[in-house]
């Protein structure tokens, strides 16, 4: 498949020849790939999805600058990520390695986009997911000792 458009075409086509219970017509070997690929896209989703939101903690509690706007993104991703695991609740039991690796990512993305060392990170995400997830949850700001 060379492009999007063909992409799009191959899989109306398949879904048709699926409805219409014309098997011997399917292409079966790529069918099979992107089955296997639609389990593995939910993770992918939820990695990205965790790590943008972890990026936002990070930065809040390191550098609290755009708070408004950072807490706005806080928020959106939150729901997003509640979103996802409502409507895919075995997705729970990836929790705990797809949050650790994410805060790997974090911990790189914050680096890069504001120039603060990885070393001055915790190497491991401070935080569980309830934190993560909870509305009520903001880290507090570096040298102070209370969430706002």
């Amino acid at each position: 498949m060379k492009t999007w458009q063909d992409y799009r075409a191959w899989a109306a086509t398949q879904a048709k020849l699926l409805r219409q219970h014309q098997f011997a017509q399917l292409d079966l070997e790529h069918l099979a790939e992107e089955v296997e690929a639609m389990g593995t896209s939910g993770k992918r989703v939820l990695e990205v999805l965790l790590t943008d939101l972890l990026v936002n903690l990070v930065k809040w509690q390191y550098q609290p600058v755009y708070v408004m706007r950072r807490q706005f993104a806080i928020s959106g991703q939150r729901k997003r990520l509640n979103w996802l695991l409502k409507d895919n609740p075995d997705m729970a039991e990836q929790l705990p390695q797809t949050l650790t690796r994410a805060y790997e990512l974090a911990v790189l993305a914050v680096a890069e986009t504001t120039g603060i060392q990885p070393n001055r990170l915790p190497d491991q995400c401070p935080w569980t997911f309830a934190q993560i997830s909870s509305a009520d949850f903001l880290p507090p700001a570096e040298g102070t000792s209370c969430a706002k």
